[in-house]
C-alpha cells in the first residue's frame, strides 16, 4: 500500500461547511484513483489534512492530481488555503 498525507493551513470562514456539503462529492472523485483503497479527511483549527491510501505510487500520484484539480474548481473565496504540505511513502503499519 502506498499513501499520501496531505496538511494544508487556511485561513477565513467556511471550511466545516463546505466539507459537510461537498466533500462527498471528493471522496467519490478519489475513489475513481485507480488502486483506490481509502480516502479521509480531517479538519482542525486552522489546519486541513486529508490522507489517501492506494495500492501503489500511482495511484496516490493520480490523487494528488484529483486534489488540486478539486481545490481549484471548489474553494470559495471565504476561504484561504496554502498549498499542501504533502507526505508520501509506502504504509508500512495499518490496522
Amino acid at each position: 500500500m502506498h499513501a499520501v498525507v496531505r496538511r494544508y493551513t487556511y485561513t477565513g470562514q467556511g471550511m466545516t461547511e463546505l466539507v459537510n456539503e461537498l466533500g462527498e462529492e471528493l471522496r467519490r472523485a478519489m475513489a475513481e484513483t485507480p488502486g483506490f483503497q481509502s480516502y479521509s479527511m480531517v479538519v482542525g483549527d486552522g489546519v486541513l489534512a486529508t490522507i489517501t491510501v492506494c495500492a501503489d505510487q500511482a495511484g496516490t500520484e493520480a490523487s494528488n492530481r484529483i486534489a488540486a484539480s478539486w481545490v481549484r474548481a471548489n474553494m470559495p473565496a471565504t476561504i484561504q488555503l496554502s498549498t499542501p504540505e504533502t507526505t508520501e511513502g509506502e504504509v508500512l503499519l495499518s490496522s
